[in-house]
């Protein structure tokens, strides 16, 4: 199993049946629950590996400086595919916008570096660096990005 960490890649063994993960150094960490424990859904649909850990920062700088040289201005990286759950990292640059569109799932949105504008059928918000925003499934909106942005979006997908 192995995580990466700004750059810094970590091999971790799986021990036995028991979902107890070891580091490297003999640490026991328990991520997961025993494999009867476990609910159909996860069994069926994995991860890459049963725990997936991210620099965000460090991908997030990546993404901007790909959506500098990209031709709209906007470049995407999906995290995390699991089930109805996704994780998407958003970069874009200042003066970008997204057109009206909705997401089937309840969705937050995490602004990590600038600053951007969602307008809803309720007006607009001003969403800075450092704020969340959470919107109800099947809202529709707009994104325009006020600064060059980086967003984690986080959506439950409707099953």
């Amino acid at each position: 199993m192995r995580f990466r960490n700004d750059g810094c890649v970590s091999t971790w063994q799986r021990e036995g049946g028991n979902g107890d993960i070891v580091a490297p150094d003999g640490r026991g960490v328990s991520i997961m629950m025993a494999d009867e424990q476990v609910p159909d859904y996860l069994r069926t649909h994995r991860l890459q590996d049963a725990l997936l850990k991210f620099g965000v920062a460090f991908e997030a700088e990546q993404l901007r400086a790909q959506a500098v040289s990209s031709g709209t201005g906007r470049v995407a990286k999906t995290l995390v595919k699991e089930g109805p759950i996704r994780v998407t990292l958003v970069a874009l640059r200042r003066g970008v916008v997204l057109e009206e569109h909705h997401v089937a799932g309840p969705v937050t949105i995490h602004v990590l570096h600038g600053a951007f504008r969602l307008s809803t059928a309720q007006g607009d918000t001003d969403v800075c660096a450092g704020e969340l925003v959470a919107l109800d499934a099947g809202i529709p909106h707009t994104a325009h990005a006020l600064e060059d942005c980086a967003l984690l979006l986080t959506v439950a997908m409707a099953r």
